[in-house]
């Protein structure tokens, strides 16, 4: 009769210990989220001002490189961690790569006398300009008129379908291929020129 007591009691604390731990869990489960939350809203809120900040007129070249340097930073930070675990390299070890390439760089610069143009300014130029057209085209996504412009396109695309059947003629089909051709290549574009 003890042993069966025991054999409960035991059962009933084993169970309440681990809703304890499964609630201790998922509280630690739960606040990591909210700090990613939070942090990913600080950083939005820090991007958001980096905009306004490049879009002034009084603000210097020495100020705009600063912020294009520490958003590649934190875009290289952010990276490393994603792939972190994926990789054997880590990416301090591609990162002192590049540093010892760009210091070859900047001596065989500076030993030519400057005329030789490096690679190094080329692709800082080009991430100038590419986060720089990234700013217009957010600018752009947020105003009215893309948004009346993808409900018209999405309304399209289901008059579009809606208006396939069997024993169409063969230009409509034609029409119909090269209109959805067209239109899904700004799609593919989108996403492969965001990870860049």
């Amino acid at each position: 009769m003890l042993n069966l007591v025991l054999g409960v009691l035991s059962g009933e604390f084993a169970k309440e210990r681990e809703r304890v731990e499964n609630r201790r869990e998922f509280l630690k489960l739960r606040r990591q989220q909210q700090i990613e939350r939070e942090l990913n809203g600080y950083l939005e809120w820090i991007l958001s001002a980096e905009e306004v900040i490049l879009k002034e007129d009084r603000t210097t070249e020495e100020e705009k490189a600063a912020i294009m340097e520490a958003r590649r930073r934190a875009a290289t930070k952010k990276l490393k961690t994603a792939t972190k675990q994926q990789s054997t390299e880590t990416e301090e070890d591609f990162e002192e790569e590049d540093d010892d390439e760009d210091e070859e760089e900047t001596e065989a610069y500076v030993e030519e006398g400057g005329t030789k143009r490096t690679r190094r300014t080329f692709y800082e130029s080009l991430c100038k300009k590419v986060r720089h057209l990234r700013v217009h085209l957010r600018v752009m996504v947020k105003s009215q008129i893309f948004y009346w412009l993808v409900i018209t396109l999405v309304f399209l695309n289901t008059a579009c379908v809606a208006s396939e059947h069997y024993g169409q003629p063969e230009w409509f089909t034609h029409f119909l291929s090269m209109l959805f051709k067209k239109s899904i290549l700004p799609k593919i574009d989108i996403p492969i020129f965001e990870k860049f």
